[in-house]
């Protein structure tokens, strides 16, 4: 089985995107393998979904990074296009 996402509370163990969704992928192939248990495959499917969840959560975050970096960037060029206009 695999490992359990860990505490995303702490930086320092938060995992990266990446590493959720390989385990992520390792968890969705292991359920569609049909050799689990019920309770094995209902164990990985909460595993699963804490993962999707981290991953979703670390997307949304680069998200709003990205969209302040545009806004800024927006705020910089109007500055410069106002400083031009001036000459």
């Amino acid at each position: 089985m695999t490992t359990e996402p860990e505490n995303e509370d702490s930086s320092k163990n938060t995992l990266e995107f990446e590493d959720a969704y390989k385990q992520l992928e390792k968890i969705l192939e292991e359920l569609e393998s049909g050799t689990l248990t019920l309770e094995q495959s209902t164990a990985l499917y909460e595993k699963g979904i804490a993962l999707a969840n981290l991953c979703n959560k670390i997307l949304s975050t680069a998200e709003i990074r990205i969209n302040t970096l545009q806004v800024d960037l927006g705020k910089q060029m109007e500055m410069l296009e106002d400083l031009s206009t001036e000459n």
